[in-house]
């Protein structure tokens, strides 16, 4: 994340939008969250098993909190373009393809 980190601030110092985020869908507010979960096993294994029986929960378990711990990185260094609240999917990946951001989190 630290790499992840300092690139994103070179990028947004050429004026760039480091990290396009598509909030219009809700469904890719997940995405980092997701994305992260690689991490929640290899530190909890069992996270998925236990969460799904209600054993375990993002709250107290702070690797599964990671992830939300990075979008809120995210909103606080002002690495999501402008529009982050409202542009929908679609938008956000031809906003990608067409250079207006660097990093789509999937």
């Amino acid at each position: 994340m630290d790499e992840f980190a300092a690139n994103n601030e070179a990028i947004k110092a050429a004026g760039i939008a480091p990290v396009l985020a598509t909030f219009g869908d809700t469904w890719t507010s997940q995405l980092f969250v997701l994305a992260d979960y690689y991490n929640v096993a290899q530190a909890v294994p069992g996270f998925a098993e236990a969460y799904t029986s209600h054993e375990a929960t993002y709250s107290n378990t702070p690797a599964a909190a990671a992830g939300f711990a990075y979008l809120q990185q995210g909103y606080e260094e002002g690495w999501w373009q402008q529009d982050y609240a409202t542009t929908l999917f679609d938008s956000g990946l031809a906003q990608l393809a067409n250079g207006e951001g660097a990093h789509y989190p999937c």
